[in-house]
């Protein structure tokens, strides 16, 4: 997977932000390079580009993109900052991909003698009214 030509790699640490109400203020709603959650990063790690989405979190490192799981307490913020909400000061954590999500990682085939049964997935539910969804999710 790329982003604006550079490589993505899976982040291997977590990271805390702590979001101020300046970066509330001065965030801006449904855009993942300048939401307050992205004013923090880009402030704590020193970095230019940032993306947060509601699933996944891409920050711009030299000649590479990280990727880290957004954390479900953010992931409310975000959604509610993009509905019109407030976005609640504190502290949030970006956290590695787990292990089963990450790139180059294959799924076990079903074990099992004979035919294996089809197991239909259910919908996807998509959050209106907020940030576009990030690539790869």
């Amino acid at each position: 997977m790329h982003i604006a030509g550079l490589p993505v790699k899976d982040a291997t640490k977590q990271v805390t932000l702590t979001i101020t109400k300046r970066d509330v203020h001065n965030g801006d709603t449904k855009n993942p390079s300048a939401c307050a959650a992205a004013l923090a990063c880009k402030r704590q790690m020193g970095v230019t580009d940032v993306r947060v989405h509601i699933g996944r979190t891409y920050v711009k490192l030299d000649d590479k993109w990280l990727r880290f799981r957004t954390a479900g307490s953010l992931r409310n913020e975000i959604i509610a900052f993009d509905r019109g909400g407030k976005f609640e000061p504190g502290t949030y954590t970006l956290m590695p991909v787990p292990p089963q999500d990450r790139f180059g990682h294959r799924r076990p085939k079903p074990s099992g003698l004979g035919k294996t049964k089809r197991i239909k997935r259910a919908k996807i539910h998509v959050v209106a009214g907020v940030r576009e969804r990030g690539a790869n999710r």
